[in-house]
C-alpha cells in the first residue's frame, strides 16, 4: 500500500510539472516519447545551467530504467534457469536474455535516425512500439495475471503468498486485495482496453 501510494504521488507530481512544460514548448499534442525526448530537452537549454540540469535528470533516468531492467532481466533469467522441459545454467540463460534484449532494443534505438522514415498512420517507429507495448500488450498480460491467479490458484495457495503471518495487517487486507484482484483491477482493465478500441475509429 505505501509502495503504491507514495508511486502515484510521484508520477501525479511528475505529471503536474511535465505537461506545463510541454504546453509552454510546443502546441502540438505530443505522445510520451516526443514529451520526453524532445520537449524536455528542448525546456532545458532555454534557462541558465539548464545543460547541467538536464544531463542529470536523463542521467537519473538512465539509471531508473536500467535498475527497472535488471529486475525484468531476472524474471526471463529465473524462467528459463527454473523451466522443467530446458534447464540451462544462470550464464546461459543470463547471455540469451541479454541478447534477445538487445536485439529487440535495436529498433527503438535507431528510429528517429535510421529508421526515422519509417510511420505506420502518420506516427513514427518509437510511437507505434510505445503505443503497442504500453495501450494493448502490458494491459492484456496484466488481465491474464489477473485471471490466472484468480482461477489457477486455490485459496489457500492465494492466502499463503499474501497473508504474513507476523503482521496482522496482512490478514485484514487481504479480503479487499482479493476483491480488488477478482473483480476491480479486471473490470478497469477491460474498459481501458475498450476505450483504446473506440479510440482507433
Amino acid at each position: 500500500f505505501r509502495v503504491t501510494l507514495v508511486d502515484t504521488g510521484i508520477s501525479l507530481v511528475a505529471v503536474m510539472l511535465v505537461f506545463p512544460i510541454a504546453f509552454q514548448a510546443s502546441n502540438v499534442p505530443l505522445t510520451d516519447p516526443a514529451l520526453l525526448f524532445e520537449t524536455l530537452p528542448r525546456f532545458f537549454t532555454d534557462f541558465r545551467g539548464g545543460n547541467l540540469f538536464g544531463f542529470m535528470f536523463f542521467a537519473c533516468l538512465y539509471m531508473a530504467a536500467l535498475n527497472a531492467s535488471i529486475g525484468l532481466m531476472e524474471t526471463i533469467v529465473s524462467n528459463l534457469v527454473d523451466a522443467k522441459k530446458r534447464k540451462m545454467g544462470r550464464y546461459r540463460a543470463s547471455w540469451l536474455a541479454g541478447a534477445v534484449a538487445l536485439a529487440l532494443a535495436i529498433l527503438p534505438a535507431f528510429s528517429s535516425s535510421l529508421f526515422s522514415g519509417v510511420h505506420v498512420r502518420g506516427k513514427g517507429l518509437m510511437e507505434v512500439m510505445d503505443s503497442v507495448l504500453i495501450n494493448w500488450i502490458l494491459p492484456i498480460i496484466a488481465l491474464g495475471l489477473s485471471v490466472s491467479i484468480n482461477w489457477g490458484m486455490s485459496e489457500k495457495e492465494k492466502a499463503a503468498q499474501f497473508i504474513a503471518r507476523d503482521r496482522f495487517v496482512s490478514y485484514s487486507m487481504y479480503p479487499h486485495w482479493r476483491w480488488a484482484l477478482k473483480w476491480f483491477a479486471p473490470g478497469l482493465i477491460i474498459l481501458g482496453i475498450l476505450l483504446q478500441i473506440v479510440g482507433q475509429f
